[in-house]
């Protein structure tokens, strides 16, 4: 069995130096050496626009598709992350969630939704409901 006919050697460029080194072939390269720089784009300093962020993003070159200035990731997501996706079923109050939750979460709050599941238990008891109130109120606490 030969050695050649496993073992897949790459070829040594004609333009290679003499100095016996050789181009890197580009199959047998990392990725860091792939990369490739993007152009950047100066923007001036201005305030973060995350919730409740009072920090100045500086000045500086950044890409060139930047819409918003966040000082920070924790900023950037948290602005993204809630969305006015829709309005409670109980109380008509606006549901705040990530956009891929639209359809999906029916209630504003969690005790909205315990409100809701409450008065839903309780809507068949008729007259008795007073007195299942009470002791709701008294024995179940």
């Amino acid at each position: 069995m030969r050695l050649a006919a496993i073992w897949r050697v790459p070829p040594i460029s004609d333009s290679s130096p003499v100095t016996g080194t050789k181009d890197p072939d580009p199959k047998f390269t990392s990725h860091s050496a792939k990369r490739v720089k993007t152009a950047k784009r100066w923007f001036e300093a201005g305030p973060c626009e995350g919730p409740g962020c009072t920090n100045i993003v500086p000045a500086g070159f950044y890409a060139p598709q930047r819409k918003r200035y966040f000082c920070s990731m924790t900023c950037s997501s948290r602005a993204d992350s809630k969305h006015v996706i829709g309005t409670s079923i109980h109380c008509d109050g606006p549901i705040l969630e990530p956009k891929v939750k639209a359809g999906v979460k029916k209630y504003c709050t969690q005790a909205c939704r315990w409100l809701h599941k409450t008065e839903e238990m309780l809507e068949p008891t008729g007259s008795f409901r007073p007195i299942i109130e009470e002791y709701m109120a008294t024995a179940c606490q």
